[in-house]
C-alpha cells in the first residue's frame, strides 16, 4: 500500500519509491505490482458500491493513521 501511494499520489518513480522505503528497486516494483493487483481485485469485488473519491480519501486517512 505504501509503495502504491508513493507512486500513484506522490508521483515518484519506482526507483525513487524504493529509496524512500529502504528497499531495492526490484523489491519496490514487486510490491507495486502486488499492491496494484490487490487494489484491482478489491475494486472488482465492490464495483457496484464503488465511490472512488471516498475510497481514495479512506486510503489517505489510513496512511496518515499508520504514519506511512
Amino acid at each position: 500500500q505504501e509503495v502504491l501511494m508513493l507512486v500513484a499520489w506522490e508521483g515518484l518513480r519506482s526507483a525513487e519509491a524504493a529509496r524512500v522505503l529502504g528497499c531495492s528497486p526490484v523489491a519496490a516494483r514487486i510490491r507495486l505490482h502486488r499492491a496494484r493487483r490487490r487494489l484491482a481485485q478489491a475494486l472488482g469485488e465492490h464495483e457496484d458500491e464503488l465511490d472512488v473519491p471516498a475510497a481514495a480519501a479512506e486510503l489517505r486517512l489510513q496512511a496518515k493513521e499508520t504514519g506511512s
